[in-house]
């Protein structure tokens, strides 16, 4: 039976624990003579204490467990999961059981090599390069539990120069469904509705002794670890820290969870964690902006490897579509409002959605056309002209676009912008349109950790020493992306740092 808890009460603590008005912090006080202090009681207490029950904070849960440490993961969400209850499904990592079967050569020094251009070699290589030794141990794990991918294959994603390398878990949901199968089946406790406010830490030693958290409905309680693990995400729904820490990657809407607030980041500063990389934020040029809250889903990226054109709203081209992920999005921070045009006929898009990429992020060939008939989000049309005028563009600029761009797939050169893979001609009535912007996935910045074996994981502050007690797994950790993110190093590092925080956390806690 599940241990999994709605909301944190003083019911069901340890007998007899009280949380007294005006406890006394800890950063005041010695860990000894906190623990005496009348006004100050610890409500609960165990080895492992898990900031966090996404996709990090399970994994972490899981390994720990497994490690025999006692553990307890802390959620503020009303249920445990976190990106896994929306995870798009692509992990990357080499040397992989799955490669082996179809003969693929590869290796981490491979993957690592073409991360770091990736990342334009702004990436903290040796946080990298421990990510890039472990992913393909880590996706044969996930099989293990019973994580299952398309076709049971890699396949090949354009950074990955040839080498198929990606995966796709299928169903979209296998992750969620295995990660939080095993975390019941461990009956490993699982509290929900409650947000960590405070890390305590002893005067004295400087050690994380364990956090303040507060319940649904207000109660503070004192939850005290011989480890701490941070695994609440990152920051790219959170405007401001965005405005604050990433002004040359700002964009008007986000796709990441509306639990990436900076939560974890800011309790790791207030106890002196040292941040890195935080003004490079992982934004996307293909966003689709759903007109609420300032939420867009990802579009259309990979309409262009069929064929598609992007053009400005004066139906111009301004980029060569398949050149970088930079090129299109650098390209368009400098049309008006960040916008541009995704345009394809109904050739190209039966092919986007027959691909294993898909058109929109999440939406089945129902919803697509669905949508185009409704004409909010797609808009169609039997004409050029006509498909323009519904979404803003010239018609004139779109239509003269169109005849020169098919002369150059005939020709088979692009004299404009130099693209080489001219695939298909513009020309198969009805026409379609998406309007996309830059949209905010996740941050590249985060706390500062260690890489140093069994110490790989603790956060440092800002001299670059460690913090004792503390680790952190996941997108709150930063800088192993660099600049950029490759094909799948969004969620890929999720689970093999939280493999190898839980494992350094269980065996420091079991050794106190």
């Amino acid at each position: 039976m599940s241990k999994e808890k709605k909301g944190l009460t003083r019911r069901g603590f340890l007998k007899g624990a009280v949380v007294g008005a005006g406890c006394l912090a800890l950063s005041e006080v010695g860990f000894k003579e906190a623990i005496a202090a009348p006004r100050l009681k610890w409500n609960r207490e165990t080895d492992v204490l898990i900031v966090g029950g996404g996709m990090s904070g399970l994994t972490a849960a899981i390994v720990a467990y497994d490690t025999k440490a006692k553990v307890l993961v802390v959620e503020k969400e009303p249920v445990m999961g976190g990106c896994l209850n929306i995870y798009g499904g692509i992990l990357s990592g080499a040397g992989t059981r799955i490669q082996k079967a179809q003969g693929i050569v590869d290796s981490p020094e491979a993957h690592f090599l073409d991360c770091m251009r990736g990342g334009d070699f702004k990436n903290y290589a040796p946080l990298l390069k421990l990510e890039c030794d472990n992913a393909g141990p880590t996706i044969d794990w996930l099989q293990d539990m019973g994580v299952t991918f398309r076709d049971n294959k890699a396949w090949v994603y354009p950074e990955w120069r040839g080498v198929a390398r990606s995966y796709y878990s299928q169903p979209r949901t296998i992750s969620r469904d295995v990660i939080t199968r095993e975390i019941r089946k461990r009956e490993i406790p699982v509290i929900t509705k409650t947000r960590v406010v405070k890390i305590y830490k002893d005067a004295k030693s400087k050690r994380v002794i364990g956090v303040e958290a507060k319940g649904e409905k207000g109660d503070n309680v004192n939850i005290r670890a011989k480890v701490v693990v941070l695994t609440t995400g990152g920051f790219a729904n959170n405007f401001e820290m965005i405005e604050k820490y990433c002004r040359e990657r700002k964009t008007r809407i986000t796709v990441a969870a509306p639990w990436a607030t900076g939560d974890g980041i800011m309790l790791g500063t207030d106890v002196g964690a040292g941040l890195t990389h935080m003004k490079y934020l992982r934004s996307y040029a293909w966003g689709l902006d759903l007109k609420s809250n300032r939420r867009g889903i990802t579009a259309g990226s990979e309409a262009r490897f069929q064929g598609a054109i992007q053009v400005d709203k004066k139906g111009r081209r301004f980029v060569n579509e398949m050149g970088s992920k930079a090129d299109t999005e650098d390209g368009a921070r400098k049309l008006p409002n960040m916008t541009f045009y995704l345009v394809v006929d109904s050739v190209i898009i039966e092919k986007c959605i027959n691909s294993p990429y898909g058109f929109i992020g999440g939406w089945d060939r129902n919803r697509v056309f669905k949508e185009a008939e409704r004409g909010e989000f797609i808009k169609k049309a039997d004409t050029v002209r006509g498909v323009a005028e519904k979404a803003g563009i010239d018609p004139a600029g779109l239509e003269a676009t169109i005849i020169r761009y098919n002369k150059f797939v005939a020709e088979k050169k692009d004299p404009d912008f130099g693209r080489k893979e001219l695939q298909e001609k513009i020309e198969k009535p009805p026409f379609y349109v998406l309007e996309l912007t830059p949209i905010a996935m996740y941050g590249h910045g985060g706390l500062t950790v260690k890489v140093d074996g069994r110490d790989s994981l603790k956060v440092v502050n800002k001299e670059g020493e460690v913090i004792p007690g503390l680790y952190a797994a996941g997108e709150i950790v930063g800088g192993f992306n660099g600049a950029n993110a490759s094909s799948g190093m969004g969620a890929t590092p999720c689970f093999v740092f939280g493999r190898i925080a839980g494992k350094n956390a269980a065996l420091e806690a079991l050794e106190m």
